[in-house]
Formats: C-alpha cells, sequence, structure tokens
C-alpha cells in the first residue's frame, strides 16, 4: 500500500503540496477514513492502517521533493582535510557543497571535530544562518572525558537546531552508516539524528561524489509549523513548555530547546549581576531565548529583600501598575513578536513568569506585584496563548480567556472541522 500511494502522490505532486497546506503529517493522522462499518485494519475504527500508509507515503515523497531544491553545488568555501591516519572522505566532500560549518569539541584533545572547525576558519560556528546556508555539522564521538564530551555534544546539536530554525540545511552522515552496529564510535551522530527527529525536522539524503549523505531542514508540514495567532480559538498548540531549571546562560545554553525559549528578564538594562543570566549575556553568547520583563533585576542588593521583584504602585489608595514598567513590559513583549514569526514554536516555562510578585510583604496581606502580574499574564495570554500558572483561576483571567475563546469566527470553525478534513480526502481521490 505505501508503494502504490507513494507513487501517486510522486506522480500528481499538487496532491502532496495540497496536504503540506493543510498541515501535513498531524493534519494526516488527524484524520478519519472510514469508508464502511466493519472497522477492517484499513479503517480508522479497526487498525488504521491506510491513514499509517498514507502519511509514510508522503513523508517519502515529501523528502524527496524538498531534496531537490538542497544547493548541491560545489563551492569549495573551505576545504576540509581528515587528520592522518583517519580516512573520511564524506567530511572533504560535505565541505566541498557547504557554505558554514558546525561543530563544537572544547577540552577534547585529538578531535576531528575541532580539526574541521579550524579548518573552516571564519566559516565556523558563526552563529549567523539563513535560508541560502548548507551546514556542514560535525559531532564528536566516544573521543575525550564524558563531560566534555556531552557538553560539546549538546552545544553542537543545539547549534544545529539554531540554524535548522533560521532555514538552513545541514548536512550530516546517513541513517544507515550512523546507525551501523558496527561503527560504535559514531554515538555523537546518532545523538544528532534523534535530537532532530524528536524536534520534528525533514530528513531526507542525497548523493555527492558517490558519498550517501543525510539533511535535515525544517518540514512545512510538520507540527513545528506553528500557527501563534490561533489564540482566538483557545487553541494552545502555539507553543510548549520546558522544564524549570536555574536559569543561568549556562544552563540555558545546555537545554536544547524546540523553539525559541522565553526567559525571565530585568527592567533594569544596566543590571549585570556578574555571570548570572541577563539580556546581554543571552544576547552576547546567541542563546535561542528571548527575554521578557518580569524581575525588577537578575539578584537581590544587599540588604534589601524582594529587590529583585516588580511591585505595583500606590495611586489614590489602589495598587495598581506603574506606567513606566508597563510600558517596559509592552516594548518587550512587541519585540519578541517582531522576532518570532509564524513558523517558530515558543517554549515557556512551565513555572511560570514574575510569580515571585504573588508573594506578600513581611508583616503584611498584600501582594508585592498583583496588578503587575495581572497585566503581563494578561498580554501573555493575548499575544500568544500561554496561560501563566494561575491565571486561568483568577477571576479577571479567567474572564479574559473566556471572552478570547468566544472571539472565533464561523470560518475559523469551519476550517477546524471533520467535514473539511472529508472534503480534501474526496478531492485527492486516493
Amino acid at each position: 500500500m505505501v508503494d502504490l500511494l507513494q507513487t501517486k502522490l510522486a506522480t500528481y505532486t499538487e496532491l502532496p503540496t495540497a496536504i503540506t497546506a493543510q498541515g501535513g503529517t498531524p493534519w494526516i493522522l488527524g484524520s478519519t477514513h472510514q469508508p464502511t462499518n466493519q472497522n477492517t485494519v484499513w479503517e480508522t475504527g479497526g487498525q488504521n492502517w491506510f491513514i499509517e500508509a498514507l502519511n509514510e507515503s508522503y513523508t517519502l515523497v515529501q523528502s524527496s521533493l524538498q531534496s531537490r531544491d538542497i544547493d548541491t553545488s560545489v563551492k569549495n568555501l573551505f576545504t576540509i582535510t581528515p587528520i592522518q591516519g583517519r580516512p573520511d572522505q564524506k567530511a572533504s566532500v560535505k565541505a566541498s557543497i557547504a557554505t558554514q560549518y558546525i561543530g563544537f569539541a572544547d577540552n577534547i584533545a585529538g578531535s576531528s571535530t575541532a580539526n574541521y572547525a579550524k579548518q573552516a576558519g571564519p566559516f565556523a560556528n558563526t552563529g549567523e544562518y539563513n535560508s541560502n546556508d548548507v551546514i556542514f555539522v560535525s559531532i564528536g564521538g566516544e573521543r575525550g572525558a564524558k563531560k566534555f564530551r556531552l557538553a560539546a555534544q549538546k552545544k553542537t546539536i543545539s547549534e544545529a537546531a539554531f540554524a535548522v530554525d533560521r532555514g538552513a540545511v545541514i548536512i550530516t552522515d546517513n541513517k544507515d552508516y550512523t546507525f551501523d552496529p558496527k561503527n560504535t564510535y559514531n554515538s555523537g551522530e546518532r545523538m544528532l539524528f534523534e535530537a532532530m527527529t524528536e524536534l520534528g525536522y525533514l530528513y531526507s539524503e542525497i548523493t555527492i561524489d558517490g558519498e550517501v549523505l543525510g539533511t535535515w531542514r525544517l518540514f512545512d508540514g510538520s507540527e513545528r509549523k506553528i500557527q501563534s495567532k490561533l489564540v482566538k480559538s483557545g487553541d494552545r498548540s502555539g507553543y510548549t513548555t520546558y522544564p524549570n531549571f536555574q536559569q543561568s546562560v549556562s544552563s540555558i545554553k545546555k537545554y536544547i530547546p524546540k523553539g525559541i525559549m522565553i526567559v525571565n528578564g530585568s527592567i533594569d538594562p544596566n543590571d549585570k549581576p556578574g555571570t548570572r543570566t541577563n539580556d546581554e549575556l543571552i544576547l552576547k553568547e546567541q542563546i535561542n531565548s528571548l527575554p521578557l520583563i518580569s524581575m525588577a533585576s537578575y539578584g537581590l542588593k544587599s540588604g534589601q529583600a524582594f529587590s529583585n521583584v516588580i511591585k505595583d504602585i500606590e495611586v489614590n489608595g489602589v495598587m495598581k501598575i506603574d506606567p513606566k514598567v508597563q510600558e517596559a513590559i509592552d516594548d518587550r513583549l512587541d519585540a519578541i513578536e517582531n522576532r518570532v514569526s509564524e513558523d517558530n514554536v515558543l517554549e515557556f516555562s512551565s513555572e511560570g513568569y514574575g510569580m515571585d510578585m504573588l508573594k506578600t510583604l513581611p508583616n503584611s496581606e498584600k501582594r508585592i506585584g498583583v496588578q503587575t502580574w495581572l497585566y503581563l499574564s494578561e498580554e501573555l495570554f493575548k499575544r500568544f496563548g500561554y496561560i501563566n500558572p494561575g491565571y486561568n483561576t483568577s477571576a479577571s483571567g479567567s474572564a479574559v480567556i473566556e471572552s478570547v475563546n468566544q472571539d472565533v469566527s464561523e470560518q475559523e470553525l469551519i476550517e477546524k472541522s471533520d467535514q473539511a478534513v472529508l472534503d480534501f480526502m474526496k478531492m485527492c481521490k486516493i
């Protein structure tokens, strides 16, 4: 069945194009195939084999179609000569068609990855990538102490994902070579393949000078294709969450994001508390993260409790958000929206933002910055669909969420309906 469907999709390329426009793999897997009431193994009421076969066929065809668009021309912007005694024709071939190189091997003596980076010179680990780039990615295997090896592998995978998210194509070992049991040293390539798969990128293969190479790129029809403005329908699939951890440059860099991480940020642009995370360090280190305004500062001032927490101000006996704070929050959220396209997955903290504002001052029942927290939470929901923990249980928060969820047009509902799925399947005539 897969071969039959694959042939039809490859022959009538308007079909995979139309499927991609509908949402690709998630759309297929969410569809129903039930031509009878017998619930056979092919039907959704049975074992759903037809839908699974259709998705596998679509993925194979889409991979083939997109691999045709990869620029495989010989560029020779830099050349790679493997370390003596380590024949690796693949490395030289990858370099010949590449525009850049990614690969880290800090504190690992005798590393081929480090050697290649040195030879690539100004084309190595630039941190600047776009859709015109074809990037040779090298990731170390079993060489070096475990802590340095793992750190280098994670850094390489994070940088590779960063590049792909910006439209670049990365070149790796092919799947068969990567998972060949004889290649026990290839642990880094296996980690890279598994991470790229989990992140939802499209894998395909190309052959250059007799060498079969693996490639990864954004998959237009994948679950990573995010429509962040579907907030109106209450659809929270436009973002994901990352686990709680100590926020620091090193910890953020070790975490491999599925998209762009939204992290806590300070209202004070001159706040530079040493090695702790701040906006300047995040931008300097080119971490795939964007800070919002959720703190007064990154660290406590000596002898001043809660000095790092944004506080409400009192106006005529009523606690309100400071207009300057509101302006700062708006400016930062505007900046985030301007940096993020609909193709980005936003990763929000599972622990929330500005939660210290809900604490009470010593010897007082007043919460430190509840009005500021409510405003920040409202904007996060309205702009991105993210619900700050506890916001949906507050009176004002539940009212905002309910009013937004009701603002769904009839057309949006139709587009999401089962009827649209069925109509499209009829049009395909598969």
